[in-house]
């Protein structure tokens, strides 16, 4: 009985181990993580950010708190689309929120990450909370960029300052992640070669970019990995994601090169009966200091 035991908790504590966040460290970095937005503070105004007649906004900094609890450094952003559902609410450890079923989203965003390189990574917790129907995007890039600061809708024209993002068309089954990509003066998205977003669970995020002119490294697990100029990288649980059989994904070229990456967003619209919703926890950002 005490052999079967032990055997039951070495194997419990090999899959913690497996769903346990990874950090990547870039070459040249002494930590890899540099910034936390910690969720635990109790700095924000309320628990609830409930959607109404008309579009509601709060941003949440050190000098102007608002319903978000606030980061150390940067600030954070809540969108609610007029008369279309959803809403925010927070726990100790986690952002929760429904998308719009309008056009217009429900976002959330953070903008100046202390990190004024243009080689960085971004971690998180995301979950779908196995929601179904509605159109979901994840971007990232910088701050100064309309997309991460104020109600704008993600579109397919040129959006300033966008490096990287990754639309999802949910559905029943599927989250069906697209990469957005160049298309003459507008923009178009490509599905990636696996759908490695689980609808339901927690899904561990890291995403390095690298938008210098010069290839980056960084090591995770042990492993080196080299990285592109102008591309990026994500993993999910492990996994990594994959645009045409390679790794290293392209950006989408609205971001000058040698600029900052210091910004991400998630949005939620066109999601009938508000039936998609998301949690997303344990923020956290990485850089590699320019000399």
């Amino acid at each position: 009985m005490k052999t079967r035991f032990l055997t039951l908790a070495i194997l419990g504590l090999a899959v913690t181990a497996v769903k346990a966040q990874t950090y990547g460290t870039w070459k040249g970095s002494k930590e890899a993580t540099s910034w936390n937005y910690d969720l635990g503070t109790g700095t924000g105004s309320g628990k609830k950010f409930n959607a109404g007649s008309e579009a509601k906004t709060s941003e949440a900094s050190k000098d102007k708190p608002g319903f978000l609890p606030f980061p150390a450094v940067g600030t954070a952003r809540v969108v609610v689309a007029p008369s279309a559902g959803a809403g925010f609410s927070v726990n100790k450890s986690a952002i929760n929120f429904g998308a719009s079923n309008s056009e217009a989203p429900t976002k959330f965003s953070v903008t100046d990450i202390p990190q004024s390189s243009p080689v960085g990574s971004l971690f998180f917790t995301l979950s779908f909370n196995d929601g179904t129907k509605g159109t979901a995007v994840l971007a990232f890039g910088n701050s100064q960029t309309s997309l991460f600061k104020n109600a704008a809708a993600y579109n397919n024209r040129k959006q300033e300052g966008l490096f990287g993002a990754i639309r999802f068309m949910v559905g029943s089954t599927y989250t069906n992640p697209e990469h957005r990509s160049a298309s003459g003066s507008s923009y178009m998205h490509k599905p990636y070669d696996t759908d490695i977003f689980d609808k339901n669970g927690n899904l561990n995020v890291e995403i390095y970019s690298n938008n210098s002119k010069e290839e980056q490294s960084f090591t995770r697990k042990g492993n080196v990995y080299a990285i592109p100029a102008q591309t990026f990288k994500i993993f999910v649980n492990d996994k990594a994601l994959k645009l045409n059989g390679s790794e290293n994904l392209p950006a989408t070229g609205e971001l000058d090169a040698n600029m900052a990456i210091d910004a991400f967003m998630l949005s939620g619209a066109s999601s009938a009966e508000n039936t998609l919703s998301f949690s997303i926890s344990n923020i956290k950002a990485g850089t590699l200091t320019q000399n």
